[in-house]
């Protein structure tokens, strides 16, 4: 392009011929006063436009010489989105392009970015994850306007199913850890026997770093005795939540295990991070839970790869929280804060059976294989 070309402007002789900028949701000044002769406004990502920036936006077509582009997905969380009241006035061209209508669907050759786009093996896993009719299929696929926005994360009836009344405890034993300092409420233990998980504390002592790590210490010693007496070698594995009080609880345990006393793998878990599959999450806590759907999906023949020995509460905060798509088409799931404000109480037992399942992996530990030919996306 002739001129100088910035961060966020286009210019030529000083003139700023394109300008980038982006607004926060109710930040209506920052769309106002743009005024030229001739005004292409380019709108990115229209999906996550809030009503009152798109208002704004369309208050700067004044000017007989001025069009307005919308390039996005439908929200997947959201019904009557400025969006989707634009795509269905009269006053737009719409042009809707769904998965099947894109080259690797129709042959067009588009050499080398044919691999950057959608494909048929993205599609169908889409679509067997999700479920033909769920709200991020009819976005991201069909390109429509979902009628519903009911993105629970765990169907209940899923696990209905994978709850036992006569557990088998057997196997390895892994531990997660939720020490709820991030706006939680409990402190809780949770305790994946091989195929099976419960919950084997949960109080509101979740303030106190060395407290914490003593229970967690005496589980500890319990999960290595078992192994001892089921002559399972693998070192008992604990991930703990390490935002804020847990980072103290995963130092503590840490130093006891150089002093010997246990011979555990401490695990840190930030859930805030960057997933390990960061091209399909927004962070690892939307990964934990994706894990966990995973693992309790029904294959075709109605089998599931893990069981749980737990009560109406613990289902009820698995069923709690949804999910989405940001922006940027990662699984991203409804934060704590937010469940809070529609009357839903921290997932912390939830979250708890969530860490013990999950398997980061590490310099000296990969991930798992399943334990189920059935299905093999779960991590365990």
């Amino acid at each position: 392009l002739p001129g100088e070309v910035l961060t966020t402007e286009w210019k030529i002789d000083d003139i700023v011929i394109a300008d980038g900028f982006s607004a926060a949701d109710h930040n209506e000044a920052a769309v106002q006063g743009i005024h030229a002769e001739n005004l292409l406004i380019v709108v990115d990502e229209a999906g996550g436009i809030s009503q009152t920036i798109g208002n704004a936006i369309e208050a700067l077509m004044t000017g007989g010489h001025t069009r307005l582009l919308l390039l996005g997905n439908p929200p997947t969380d959201q019904i009557g989105s400025w969006f989707e009241r634009a795509c269905r006035s009269d006053l737009y061209n719409v042009i809707p392009i769904d998965a099947y209508s894109t080259p690797n669907f129709t042959g067009e050759v588009v050499g080398a970015w044919a691999k950057n786009l959608v494909d048929p093996a993205w599609v169908n896993d889409v679509i067997s994850e999700f479920g033909e009719e769920s709200p991020f299929v009819q976005a991201r696929i069909h390109a429509r306007f979902p009628r519903t926005t009911t993105n629970v994360t765990i169907p209940i009836d899923w696990l209905e199913a994978a709850v036992v009344e006569e557990p088998v405890w057997e196997g390895r034993v892994r531990l997660g850890v939720d020490v709820a300092a991030d706006g939680g409420d409990e402190f809780v233990v949770a305790r994946a026997d091989g195929l099976c998980s419960h919950i084997v504390h949960n109080s509101t002592n979740n303030d106190n770093a060395v407290a914490v790590a003593g229970i967690v210490l005496d589980h500890i010693h319990r999960a290595q005795k078992d192994h001892a007496d089921r002559g399972v070698r693998e070192r008992v594995r604990v991930k703990v939540d390490s935002i804020g009080v847990g980072w103290g609880v995963v130092s503590l345990l840490k130093e006891w295990g150089k002093e010997n006393r246990h011979d555990a793998d401490i695990i840190a878990v930030n859930v805030a991070e960057r997933a390990y599959e960061n091209e399909k999450f927004a962070n690892q806590r939307a990964e934990m839970w994706w894990n966990l759907r995973t693992l309790l999906q029904p294959s075709p023949d109605g089998g599931q790869d893990v069981t749980l020995a737990v009560d109406r509460k613990v289902i009820a905060q698995l069923t709690a929280p949804t999910y989405r798509a940001n922006s940027s088409g990662r699984i991203q799931i409804e934060a704590k804060a937010d469940m809070k404000r529609r009357g839903v109480s921290s997932p912390d037992r939830a979250e708890a059976l969530l860490l013990a399942l999950f398997e980061p992996p590490t310099h000296e530990y990969s991930i798992a294989p399943p334990l189920s030919i059935t299905q093999t996306s779960g991590w365990i």
